[in-house]
């Protein structure tokens, strides 16, 4: 089982061979699997239901500690927000929890200021710039309770009015003193719009322009309002077409006061898609895009696996491409590695076999191994 790696563009020369075009239903890696698919309501989420949740518990130089969530984005990284890492010289992550206060099938590491990246732009107290990577001291094995969730398309539409789900362990009652919850807890929401600099969301938000190519957000009327401690966390997505969940934004600051799930203010997160050249930048995560583009003489596209088999065949330190099935010379199937994770191809186009010298599929009387 793999995480969700970016896979790499090819360049296909449409007159000399016949590519593999795998079906999209099976076109994305393991990232964004839960135990349920659907959302299914209420505010207490089930166990394993967002298994890429991550609980940060953070430490500051004063001594003065503080909760935000994360979002597992590989087996290495962690996506949170810029300003709950402000300050702090170390934090606790805690992945594959449910109940914060049990041990029980979660993992924790303790990492310092100099596993974290904050975006270049960010400034304390401006909405836009305000995401963050922490790198995991050591990679992470995914199981029924840690997964990663998947990065969304870089050329994903504005989602104004799809449903997403927030997540988080922050505050979630208006009586004083009521504290965080040590429950992972859900919100159903939908996104409203920040197109442009002067979308639903600035006019409601009451913090000054911003871009909605940078900002999401979603409706925070009705107690949907994410609140203190829920900082970082995901804006969650279900994509029906894939099956898959995609975080698709990073919460901003919570609210700290005992009204927050009172204001009818939008929730405003960062927007993931807007910052998919510096996540790769800084964790070689390639992002996807899910459409072709056509010229007279070549097609660009970018082919999502069909099945995924890392233990038959070995990508470790092997460059990212296609490569024949060592079981047969004369295979309709073929292996491509992606950031060191095999995926397994199926030809086509029936009656072709995979040809190495043009790495793609071609008719038998082309493939020495066929001969």
């Amino acid at each position: 089982m793999a995480f969700c790696p970016k896979l790499p563009h090819f360049i296909v020369l449409t007159a000399l061979f016949l590519l593999a075009v795998p079906s999209h239903q099976q076109g994305l890696p393991t990232c964004g699997r839960s135990t349920l698919s659907k959302i299914v309501g209420g505010s207490e989420s089930a166990p394993n239901e967002f298994p890429w949740m991550v609980h940060l518990q953070l430490i500051f130089w004063s001594g003065d500690a503080a909760t935000c969530g994360g979002t597992l984005i590989s087996k290495d990284w962690v996506l949170t927000a810029a300003h709950c890492l402000y300050g702090a010289v170390s934090a606790i992550l805690t992945l594959g929890a449910h109940d914060i206060t049990s041990s029980s099938s979660s993992l924790s590491f303790n990492v310092s200021s100099r596993s974290f990246v904050t975006h270049p732009n960010f400034i304390y107290g401006v909405v836009e710039n305000d995401i963050a990577l922490i790198q995991l001291p050591s990679s992470v094995s995914p199981s029924a309770n840690i997964q990663a969730a998947c990065l969304p398309f870089a050329n994903d539409p504005d989602q104004v009015n799809d449903a997403v789900v927030i997540t988080g362990w922050g505050n979630f009652s208006n009586a004083a003193g009521s504290g965080l919850s040590p429950i992972l807890r859900k919100m159903d929401s939908h996104v409203i719009s920040s197109l442009g600099t002067n979308g639903k969301c600035q006019q409601s938000a009451g913090l000054g322009s911003f871009s909605g190519e940078k900002i999401i957000c979603s409706d925070g009327s009705l107690q949907r309002h994410y609140c203190y401690g829920d900082d970082g966390g995901p804006m969650n997505f279900y994509n029906q077409e894939w099956d898959r969940w995609f975080v698709i934004g990073v919460a901003g600051t919570g609210d700290a006061s005992i009204h927050c799930q009172n204001t009818n203010k939008p929730n405003v997160f960062n927007r993931v898609r807007g910052y998919l050249d510096w996540i790769e930048g800084v964790t070689s995560l390639k992002p996807i895009t899910t459409t072709s583009t056509t010229t007279t003489t070549t097609t660009t596209t970018t082919r999502p696996p069909t099945t995924m088999d890392p233990s038959y065949f070995d990508c470790t330190n092997k460059p990212d491409g296609n490569y024949p099935n060592p079981a047969s010379d004369c295979s309709t199937t073929f292996y491509m590695c992606s950031n060191g994770i095999s995926f397994l191809f199926t030809c086509a186009q029936a009656g072709t076999v995979y040809r190495p010298e043009i790495y793609a599929c071609d008719w038998p009387p082309s493939v020495a191994g066929c001969q």
